[in-house]
């Protein structure tokens, strides 16, 4: 059970660190500035957005190893 809500933790924080993040970079650029939100993000900050990725898959994938293991 602790494991599973860990990995259930570890989910959520990857999926609001991804958004959270997103917003705030979207947010710090003049309004008509860019012609997309991918314009608004430099290098840096896809790396950022690569560790909550991995982190909320990683999280998704120990969710989905427990709740199977739980079941048998």
């Amino acid at each position: 059970m602790k494991k599973l809500l860990f990995s259930l933790t570890l989910l959520l924080g990857g999926i609001i660190g991804f958004v959270g993040w997103s917003i705030a970079v979207t947010q710090t650029v003049q309004a008509g500035a860019t012609s997309g939100a991918l314009s608004c993000f430099n290098d840096f900050d896809f790396i950022i957005l690569l560790i909550f990725m991995i982190m909320a898959s990683v999280g998704l994938i120990l969710s989905i190893k427990e709740v199977r293991t739980d079941e048998k």
